[in-house]
């Protein structure tokens, strides 16, 4: 069994499980439709047991397709508002290696109406590799409807931490701090980075971020600082070591990652097709419905495995919400 794919299989599957026998399969499935043949033997009338064992024949189906590594990461962007994570995000999608003249210009100012409300999703290659930067509102109005999307549950992702340098080195900490706990809460295993911005301002910001990290390391209930840069978003130079550490990052991450049933890709495809017809908000009949239609790795596929689809996109930053009752 897979463990990345654990929330796909039947609740209770195992408590039907014989204790005496002497051979486990590898997926939960087969484990379930073992058990529920031997029982259709002895009480074949029973229309829900009929029914489970087509749910798990289903299941095990879906989840046994040929399967590949994810090729898209989630970038987190977290920090307190006006730390400059929208510029951070807005200069690494608007470079590229040896152009000098290339430069995005900011999603926003940093003016207070403009700046993130919520939680603004922007997709960019760095060197080739994919990315969906998630760059989250920092003002705690908007804390409350981050801890579901910084979790991760299918698939890895990375998370920056932006602290501006340009505050006095209490409240640098002290921010940190608060978003290692907020992480711990969520994402306890994250790969975490700390980004100090706007480096300009401050001449020791180099040695100040490398102090602050060193300092983090001393609360050891947290989540780990693996890595420390500061930056000016609006000189590339700073930039390129960040770049190619995403990067690094990246290819170790998704490496590393368990293998996800092909029927996922194929409902990524589909959901980039249909949000650039500007279907970008569907009920959730209407998503099963087209995946079930249109894609045959989903034909006839239970809601609950599409479900599962729809979570590692979730996952991977492609969709933006899903709502527990059903709608996305």
């Amino acid at each position: 069994r897979n463990p990345e794919w654990s929330a796909a299989q039947p609740r209770g599957a195992t408590a039907l499980s014989n204790p005496s026998s002497s051979q486990v399969p590898v997926m939960m499935g087969a484990i379930c439709c073992r058990v529920a043949w031997q029982v259709l033997d002895i009480a074949d009338e029973s229309e829900s047991l009929r029914a489970a064992l087509v749910k798990c024949t289903s299941r095990r189906a879906l989840l046994r397709q040929p399967s590949e590594k994810p090729a898209q990461l989630k970038l987190h962007l977290c920090g307190d508002g006006s730390a400059g994570k929208t510029e951070l995000s807005s200069a690494l999608r608007g470079w590229e290696i040896g152009d000098l003249r290339r430069r995005m210009a900011p999603d926003t100012s940093n003016r207070a109406p403009d700046r993130t409300r919520g939680i603004r999703v922007r997709y960019a290659h760095l060197l080739g590799r994919e990315f969906a930067f998630w760059d989250y509102g920092g003002q705690p109005s908007f804390h409350l409807f981050h801890h579901e999307n910084l979790a991760s549950a299918h698939s890895p992702g990375l998370y920056l931490i932006v602290i501006d340098m340009r505050n006095a080195p209490e409240a640098r900490a002290a921010q940190l701090r608060n978003w290692r706990r907020f992480l711990r809460a969520c994402a306890p295993t994250a790969v975490v980075a700390l980004v100090g911005s706007r480096a300009d301002k401050v001449l020791t910001a180099s040695d100040d971020v490398q102090q602050l990290k060193r300092a983090a390391s001393d609360e050891t209930d947290l989540p780990r600082i693996v890595e420390a840069f500061a930056v000016n978003c609006r000189v590339r130079g700073t930039l390129v070591e960040l770049e190619r550490w995403l990067v690094t990052q990246h290819q170790e991450l998704t490496d590393a990652a368990s293998m996800v049933p092909k029927v996922c890709t194929s409902v990524l495809q589909a959901a980039r097709k249909w949000a650039s017809r500007g279907l970008r908000v569907l009920p959730w009949s209407a998503f099963v419905e087209r995946c079930r239609a249109e894609l045959k790795s989903a034909n006839g596929a239970l809601e609950a495995d599409l479900h599962v689809v729809a979570s590692f996109l979730h996952d991977v930053g492609e969709v933006v919400a899903i709502e527990r009752r059903g709608e996305m």
